[in-house]
C-alpha cells in the first residue's frame, strides 16, 4: 500500500454549505480513517473547524452507510465540555460533510509519540475529563463509545479533552448490553 494518501479534494477547494450558503476553504488535511477525511477548514470569517469528509462511493456495504448515519445522529444530541461538537452536516451525491470543533492540539496518540510520556499533574487531569465525558456520555445521553482509544481522545487549545469519532457508537435502550466486538 502507498503511504501517498489520495485527497478528496486539493487544498484551497472551497466546500459549499447548500443551506447556509457558507463556503469553508480545506486548508490542511489533519487525518484520515478507512473511510473518511478529515480537513482543517476556514469559514472566510477568520474561524477555524475541522471537517471530515466521507466519500460515499467508497462505502460498499450498506451496513457502513447505516453507521454513519447513526453516528451523525448520536453526535448531533451530544452538548458536552468533553466531547468534540458538531455544529452542522450536510451532503451532496458524492459527500457527507460534518463540520467539527476545532482540537489545535490534535489526538492524545499524537502528543505521546512526539513529546513521550505525560507528566502526572497532565495524566490526573485527562483521565477526570475523560471520566466525566464518559459519565455523560452513559449517564446522560446513553451512548455507548465502542471505540475508545488515544486517537478518539483529542485536546484543544488549552489542553482539555474531547472524546470524538463517535462511528462505532450506539444508544442503549433500558438495560440494552452491547457485546459486539468494536475498535482496535
Amino acid at each position: 500500500m502507498s503511504s501517498k494518501v489520495e485527497m478528496y479534494f486539493q487544498l484551497q477547494t472551497k466546500i459549499i454549505d447548500p443551506e447556509s450558503g457558507v463556503r469553508y476553504t480545506l486548508i490542511k488535511l489533519l487525518g484520515r480513517g478507512a473511510y473518511a477525511q478529515c480537513f482543517l477548514v476556514d469559514n472566510g470569517e477568520e474561524e477555524m473547524f475541522a471537517m471530515k469528509i466521507v466519500k460515499i462511493k467508497d462505502i460498499k456495504s450498506k451496513k457502513v452507510l447505516e453507521k454513519l448515519e447513526s453516528e451523525i445522529e448520536i453526535h448531533s444530541q451530544l452538548n458536552h465540555p468533553h466531547v468534540v461538537k458538531i455544529y452542522r452536516h450536510f451532503r451532496n451525491e458524492d459527500y457527507v460533510f460534518m463540520l467539527l470543533e476545532l482540537c489545535e492540539r490534535g489526538a492524545l496518540d499524537s502528543l505521546l509519540k512526539r513529546n513521550g510520556k505525560l507528566k502526572e499533574r497532565y495524566v490526573i487531569k485527562f483521565v477526570k475529563q475523560i471520566v466525566d465525558g464518559l459519565l455523560y456520555l452513559h449517564n446522560e445521553m446513553n451512548v455507548v463509545h465502542r471505540d475508545l482509544k488515544l486517537g478518539n481522545l483529542f485536546l484543544d487549545s488549552r489542553l482539555n479533552i474531547k472524546i470524538g469519532d463517535f462511528g462505532l457508537s450506539a444508544i442503549i435502550k433500558n438495560g440494552e448490553r452491547k457485546v459486539t466486538m468494536c475498535g482496535t
